[in-house]
Protein backbone atom coordinates (compact mmCIF):
# COMPACT_ATOMS: atom_id res chain seq x y z
CA UNK A 1 0.00 0.00 0.00
CA UNK A 2 2.93 2.36 0.82
CA UNK A 3 4.48 1.82 -2.87
CA UNK A 4 0.90 2.86 -4.34
CA UNK A 5 1.08 5.94 -2.41
CA UNK A 6 4.30 6.69 -3.17
CA UNK A 7 3.93 6.07 -7.11
CA UNK A 8 0.34 8.28 -6.54
CA UNK A 9 0.97 12.20 -8.20
CA UNK A 10 -1.44 15.06 -8.52
CA UNK A 11 -1.83 14.03 -12.01
CA UNK A 12 -3.95 11.28 -11.36
CA UNK A 13 -6.66 13.97 -9.89
CA UNK A 14 -6.81 16.12 -12.75
CA UNK A 15 -9.38 16.31 -15.18
CA UNK A 16 -8.81 16.01 -18.44
CA UNK A 17 -11.07 19.30 -19.65
CA UNK A 18 -9.82 22.33 -17.36
CA UNK A 19 -6.65 19.66 -16.50
CA UNK A 20 -6.72 21.54 -12.47
CA UNK A 21 -7.38 19.16 -9.87
CA UNK A 22 -10.72 17.64 -9.97
CA UNK A 23 -13.24 19.43 -7.75
CA UNK A 24 -16.71 18.02 -6.85
CA UNK A 25 -14.99 15.16 -9.22
CA UNK A 26 -17.80 12.57 -10.83
CA UNK A 27 -17.44 9.49 -12.94
CA UNK A 28 -19.02 8.68 -15.66
CA UNK A 29 -20.49 5.34 -17.11
CA UNK A 30 -17.42 4.66 -18.79
CA UNK A 31 -15.26 5.13 -15.60
CA UNK A 32 -13.86 8.66 -16.53
CA UNK A 33 -13.40 10.98 -14.10
CA UNK A 34 -14.00 14.80 -14.34
CA UNK A 35 -14.99 17.80 -12.74
CA UNK A 36 -19.22 17.94 -12.23
CA UNK A 37 -18.81 22.28 -13.53
CA UNK A 38 -16.86 20.75 -16.36
CA UNK A 39 -18.48 17.58 -17.45
CA UNK A 40 -21.68 19.47 -17.48
CA UNK A 41 -21.07 22.30 -19.32
CA UNK A 42 -19.18 20.37 -21.32
CA UNK A 43 -22.89 18.42 -22.18
CA UNK A 44 -24.87 21.34 -22.06
CA UNK A 45 -22.86 23.03 -24.91
CA UNK A 46 -23.36 20.22 -27.18
CA UNK A 47 -25.66 17.92 -28.88
CA UNK A 48 -24.41 14.54 -27.91
CA UNK A 49 -23.54 13.38 -24.35
CA UNK A 50 -20.02 11.97 -24.74
CA UNK A 51 -16.97 11.10 -22.74
CA UNK A 52 -14.05 13.72 -24.11
CA UNK A 53 -11.98 11.10 -23.03
CA UNK A 54 -13.39 8.18 -24.73
CA UNK A 55 -15.79 9.60 -27.22
CA UNK A 56 -18.71 6.52 -26.08
CA UNK A 57 -21.72 8.37 -26.52
CA UNK A 58 -24.56 8.12 -23.95
CA UNK A 59 -28.21 7.78 -25.23
CA UNK A 60 -29.73 9.87 -22.35
CA UNK A 61 -27.32 12.11 -20.63
CA UNK A 62 -25.89 10.45 -17.59
CA UNK A 63 -26.82 12.09 -14.33
CA UNK A 64 -24.34 12.90 -12.37
CA UNK A 65 -23.22 12.83 -8.64
CA UNK A 66 -19.98 13.22 -6.90
CA UNK A 67 -17.72 11.03 -6.78
CA UNK A 68 -17.11 10.46 -2.80
CA UNK A 69 -14.56 8.05 -2.70
CA UNK A 70 -12.53 9.58 -5.26
CA UNK A 71 -13.07 13.26 -3.40
CA UNK A 72 -11.65 11.60 -0.02
CA UNK A 73 -8.47 9.43 -1.74
CA UNK A 74 -7.81 13.13 -2.99
CA UNK A 75 -7.99 14.38 0.51
CA UNK A 76 -5.78 11.71 2.10
CA UNK A 77 -3.18 12.21 -0.70
CA UNK A 78 -3.11 16.19 -0.06
CA UNK A 79 -2.67 15.16 3.51
CA UNK A 80 -0.15 12.98 2.82
CA UNK A 81 1.52 15.01 1.27
CA UNK A 82 1.41 18.02 3.70
CA UNK A 83 2.76 15.33 6.81
CA UNK A 84 5.60 14.53 4.06
CA UNK A 85 7.02 17.95 3.59
CA UNK A 86 6.27 18.74 7.03
CA UNK A 87 8.32 15.32 8.60
CA UNK A 88 10.81 16.58 5.63
CA UNK A 89 11.02 20.44 7.03
CA UNK A 90 11.22 19.01 10.47
CA UNK A 91 14.11 16.67 9.93
CA UNK A 92 16.10 19.05 8.10
CA UNK A 93 15.54 21.74 10.62
CA UNK A 94 16.30 19.25 13.11
CA UNK A 95 19.64 18.67 11.45
CA UNK A 96 20.48 22.23 10.84
CA UNK A 97 20.48 22.54 14.58
CA UNK A 98 22.59 19.53 15.40
CA UNK A 99 25.14 20.92 13.10
CA UNK A 100 24.81 24.56 14.45
CA UNK A 101 25.50 23.30 17.67
CA UNK A 102 27.84 21.09 16.83
CA UNK A 103 30.08 23.67 15.31
CA UNK A 104 29.47 25.50 18.31
CA UNK A 105 31.06 23.51 20.48
CA UNK A 106 33.96 23.15 18.15
CA UNK A 107 35.00 26.62 18.62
Amino acid sequence: MSTACNEMSEHHFLCSICLEVLNDPVTTPCGHNFCKTCISTCWDTSTTSKCPVCNQVFSTKPQLKVNIMMRELFNCFVFYLFLSEFSQRLVTCSLDQWFSTFSCRDR
